[in-house]
């Protein structure tokens, strides 16, 4: 077989491999994909499912107990600015919930915040109202994960109470999709190579 075809040959594999391999690491999130509609995280760990990193899940959270770290990073010359809070679950564990500066989800956590501290504190009698937010979950961020831990324990949770996780909604629906999309353009021009270069060689 000819360099060129080799070469070929080679580019093809690669492309096909990268292409499965991103597939299966995919794979949890294709309902929600293409439905839109992603798991309960609180359904999940009532019916014994625990959620796992690269989950997507929504949350309605009623309780937010306070926002305990800001994080900034970055890439390529950009900046992120993202917030972290300590959410309360409804089996009476917490886990984190991480938010960009002055998105929309920032200001509904933020607002929360406020009206469960209201409430705890009992300045009122009223409830706060529950939101609803959607996210994929991740290993806490290292430079964060230590204010998450000393924050809490001074709150009165163990490693017990915690999940050592975050529910990342920074990246909406769209990017996954995008990523699927270009999945699945990697995978076919990478297995047409592999057959034109055989039925060609």
């Amino acid at each position: 077989m000819k360099p060129e075809k080799d070469n070929g040959l080679l580019i093809g594999i690669i492309m096909l491999a990268a292409g499965i391999v991103f597939f299966i690491i995919m794979i949890p999130n294709l309902g929600y994909i293409f439905t839109g509609k992603a798991k309960d995280i609180n359904e999940m760990i009532a019916s014994g499912e625990e959620p796992k990193v690269r989950d997507t899940v929504s949350i309605e959270v009623d309780y937010i107990i306070d926002w305990y770290a800001e994080l900034t990073t970055t890439r390529k010359g950009s900046k992120t600015v993202t917030y972290h809070c300590i959410a309360l679950l409804d089996n009476g564990e917490i886990i984190s919930i991480t938010v960009k500066k002055n998105s929309g989800e920032y200001k509904k956590i933020d607002n929360l915040i406020e009206q469960t501290y209201a409430y705890f504190s009992g300045e009122t009698d009223v409830p706060p109202t529950p939101i609803k937010l959607e996210g994929t979950v991740r290993k806490i961020d290292s430079k964060v994960e230590g204010y998450y831990t000393s924050y809490t324990s001074l709150m009165g949770y163990s490693s017990a109470d915690r999940y050592m996780l975050t529910i990342d909604t920074t990246q909406y629906r769209i990017f996954h999709i995008l990523c699927f999309g270009v999945i699945v353009v990697v995978t076919f021009f990478g297995g047409l190579f592999v057959i034109l270069v055989l039925l060609l060689g």
